[in-house]
Order: C-alpha cells, then structure tokens, then sequence
C-alpha cells in the first residue's frame, strides 16, 4: 500500500510540473509594447456603447459591455476563447486577454491538481490508528497547500492581465 501511495503522488507531481511549465513559445512577460492599432473591419464604436469592465455575482464573474451591461464573457475555470474575443477592438487587449487565459487555464488546472492531492490520504487510507498514516497525511496536505498556493500566483498574475486588457480595450475606444 505504501509504494501505491508513492506512485500515485508521484505521478499528481510530475502532472503538476507538467501544468505549471510554459508551453514553448508562450509570451509569459507582463508588459506589452505600446504599439498598438484597431483590428480593420470593425465599426467604431462609442466608450459609452463599447467600454468593458467586471461585473460579480454571488457565484458569477463576467466581463460586461456599455451603460447597459450586456455580458460578452463569463469568467469560469476553462473560459474557451470567450474573454479574447470580448477583446477583439484592440490588438494590445487581445494580447493581454491571451495572456489571462493562459495563466488563468493554468490556475485552474493547479487547484484541481491540490483538490485530487488533498483526497488522496482519504482515497487511499487503511490504518486509521497508524502513526505513519498521520505522517503521511500531513505531508500530503502541505503538498496540497503548496501546490494551490503556485495556482494563486497564477491567477493573480491572470487577473492582472485582464485588468490591463480591460484598460487597454477602453482606451483604444476613446481614441476611435
């Protein structure tokens, strides 16, 4: 039982060095250059009509459009392209909107990682009274903590892109 414990979270922590590395080629700087220019073929469109920002609910977060809030994204765990293309007035938006999926994905491929790390002792538990099995718990459950702490980092990180992508978007409407 002890070498299937062994395996099993050996496998959950290559996955999550797996999860946690870039893909080749992926952008994962936080500025973006200033140039910046409207995608041709979209109608110009007013701050007041076009401007995005965040909209919350009590178990919802979206990304809303003008005075009347019409929602263009829903922010969930996998947002599947949604928030880039809410985004598609302002190149320097889109980039930055990629830049949030990216990291966003990534967060939420990491808690679900520490959600699976931290059932493990339950799953896998056949000597309620042992001491190793304590052990062995809490070693489990620190590795879970760690693993959600790096997720938080990312989704920090992907907030952060989207508020830029949101900034930039706007800005980019006052100068059509």
């Amino acid at each position: 039982m002890r070498r299937l414990r062994i395996t099993v979270t050996s496998g959950l922590l290559g996955l999550l060095v797996m999860v946690s590395m870039p893909a080749a080629g992926q952008d994962r700087t936080t500025e973006m250059p200033a140039g910046m220019s409207a995608p041709t073929g979209i109608a110009p469109c007013s701050f007041d009509d076009c401007a995005v920002r965040l909209e919350f609910s009590f178990f919802e977060r979206s990304i809303v459009r003008g005075r009347d809030g019409v929602r263009v994204a829903r922010l969930g765990y996998f947002s599947g392209g949604a928030v880039v293309r809410a985004f598609a007035r302002s190149d320097t938006a889109m980039r930055y909107a990629k830049l949030y999926e990216s990291r966003h994905n990534t967060a939420a491929a990491l808690g679900l990682v520490s959600a699976v790390i931290t059932y493990i002792p339950f799953a896998l538990r056949d000597d309620l009274d042992s001491d190793d099995v304590l052990r062995e718990e809490l070693a489990t459950f620190l590795a879970a903590a760690a693993v959600g702490v790096v997720g938080a980092y990312f989704e920090t990180g992907a907030l952060n892109a989207l508020q830029r992508a949101i900034w930039w978007h706007n800005r980019d409407l006052v100068r059509e």
